[in-house]
């Protein structure tokens, strides 16, 4: 089972009596330590947040109001703020051709956390079914971000508000993602790569520099293109609003 359950000195959150805290931790009113977890020195565990079982927290970490951490281990001095949610099961499913059932997929590995990883509100990393999610030292998430199970981020990672990593894809060392873009599953995208607001990186990408656009594409590339539709789409108005031979002007 998971032990008994006692108010923590420092808080009176519930931590179970199979679970391991450092005398000097806090644990907040609703917040709950689940039996296997270990919470280390100087960690806060915020009101109503939840450490799920075996779960492991470094000394200095600090989970704001209503944080859930289940089936992963989590570097020092961590920042999770309100609504954050570490863990949950990937989204995977299948067919089944034979029934037409949608089946689901297991999802039994884990979710890695390096050190100094901020994580906003309201984001979600997904734990790994074929190899652990990984964020690795210094990774920062914007609200409201999506990192899809068994994605791998490299160190010093950014993601802005809204950004959506796919199932399996690759991050290397400190990637920018602009608010709402998006890699596709099973992507690598290269350390140094920043890429643009609202583009849809769907290929690889596999040299540092500024990406954009849908598909993403070099940054001068997708300017010169954005450039020449602006131009043909001006060129295409003005012709349509050109008489036609023989005909007048219509009356302004």
């Amino acid at each position: 089972g998971g032990g008994e359950y006692a108010a923590w000195p420092a808080g009176g959150g519930l931590v179970s009596s199979l679970a391991h805290v450092a005398d000097d931790a806090q644990v907040h009113p609703g917040a709950l330590v689940m039996e296997g977890a270990e919470v280390g020195a100087g960690c806060v565990v915020g009101p109503n947040s939840v450490v799920g079982p075996g779960v492991s927290v470094g000394a200095g970490s600090v989970l704001h109001f209503g944080v859930h951490l289940s089936h992963c281990d989590v570097g020092e001095r961590c920042t999770f703020h309100h609504g954050a949610a570490v863990g949950a099961d990937g989204f995977g499913f299948d067919v089944d051709t034979s029934t037409g059932r949608v089946v689901k997929k297991p999802q039994e590995l884990r979710v890695r956390i390096g050190d100094d990883v901020e994580v906003g509100a309201n984001s979600c990393i997904d734990r790994g079914s074929w190899r652990d999610t990984v964020l690795g030292d210094e990774c920062k998430l914007d609200n409201g971000c999506q990192v899809g199970h068994n994605a791998v981020l490299g160190r010093g990672c950014l993601l802005c508000g809204h950004v959506a990593l796919g199932g399996s894809s690759t991050l290397g060392d400190y990637v920018v993602m602009g608010g709402k873009s998006a890699a596709k599953d099973h992507v690598t995208i290269a350390s140094g790569v920043r890429v643009a607001a609202k583009s849809g990186v769907i290929q690889d990408v596999t040299e540092r520099g500024d990406v954009g656009g849908y598909p993403a594409m070099p940054a001068r590339e997708w300017r010169r293109r954005e450039a020449a539709m602006r131009r043909l789409t001006k060129r295409k108005r003005a012709t349509q609003r050109a008489p036609v031979a023989g005909e007048s002007a219509p009356d302004e």
